[in-house]
């Protein structure tokens, strides 16, 4: 290669580098560009009419489309809400009640009979007597 066209390949590369960014602001339309009702001159398919075939499908598609995205509005105003409330504060703090109990990390000393017992055995239930079953079964049979 001369040394001409290593300068000129170098220029390219600089210059291709510096041009292809993506633009900032690309147009999107807000409905189709194409209408649904050029499916009509479509060769027929199959055997339903091309109406039936390409036309509807398309307008009952964007129809979902357009509900769904209005719900997604509708979704993310109402989170933008909740983000908005969740940051303000809630009352003064001084006034607020302390919430939970305090904790300590792999403290096992309610199993192991620590400083403080949680809670006292509960005593074992006497079995119910049989005669009592019993008599009671007998009297619902012989009703």
């Amino acid at each position: 290669m001369t040394r001409s066209s290593i300068i000129l390949a170098v220029v390219f590369l600089a210059g291709g580098t510096i041009f292809t960014q993506t633009a900032a602001a690309q147009y999107s339309p807000q409905r189709p560009t194409v209408s649904p009702w050029m499916g009509l001159w479509q060769r027929n398919t199959g055997a339903l009419d091309n109406y039936h075939t390409f036309v509807q499908p398309q307008m009952e598609l964007n129809k979902t489309l357009q509900m769904q995205g209005s719900a997604l509005n509708r979704q993310e105003t109402g989170l933008q809400d909740l983000n908005y409330e969740m940051m303000q504060p809630q009352g003064n703090r001084s006034t607020m009640m302390p919430t939970g109990q305090g904790a300590t990390f792999m403290s096992y000393s309610h199993y192991y009979g620590g400083s403080r017992q949680l809670s006292r055995p509960v005593p074992p239930r006497p079995p119910a007597s049989r005669t009592a079953h019993n008599s009671m079964s007998s009297s619902v049979m012989s009703r």
